[in-house]
């Protein structure tokens, strides 16, 4: 813990982030990144089961950003159709999942609503139902075009 009682967990070095990567669609139907040919969950293997629970009885509230880098791709608002339709989900520990249509995350900026260019978006989780963190996968809706491509970061999940 820190000065301030709170314990930050780190994701998994290599699922914590990827490049821009112009993944390819197969098919209308939506995936999560998990369910990608070379996609994965978001892990946490640093941090026992017995040690995850015990932080969750200890704690009160937590946080988590996700950064979604894009190319020519929409992470939230979409400016040309005025909508959130092409908004991606983000799925917590407890199968809990934050979309606009859902539990909204906080979005602390959305560069990427114009689909032009390289762009990021930041989300941010804050919760007092401490179980539905940490994230651990994502399910995008923009992307396969040609031109388009994604990628992401997940900061820590941190516990007070």
């Amino acid at each position: 813990m820190t000065d301030e009682g709170e314990t930050c967990i780190y994701p998994d070095q290599y699922s914590a982030s990827m490049p821009n990567i112009p993944w390819k669609r197969k098919g209308t139907v939506q995936k999560w990144f998990s369910e990608f040919e070379k996609g994965s969950k978001i892990t946490y293997e640093g941090v026992g089961m017995a040690q995850m629970a015990f932080l969750r009885l200890s704690s009160e509230q937590g946080y988590q950003n996700f950064t979604y880098s894009c190319l020519n791709a929409v992470a939230w608002y979409d400016t040309s159709s005025h909508t959130y339709d092409m908004g991606i989900r983000l799925l917590g520990s407890s199968g809990q999942e934050f979309s606009y249509k859902g539990l909204r995350p906080e979005v602390r900026a959305d560069e990427c609503k114009a689909r032009q260019g390289k762009s990021k978006t930041v989300f941010e989780i804050r919760t007092r139902q401490i179980d539905q963190l940490p994230l651990t996968d994502f399910l995008p809706i923009d992307y396969g075009e040609s031109n388009q491509a994604f990628g992401f970061s997940v900061g820590p999940a941190c516990f007070k």
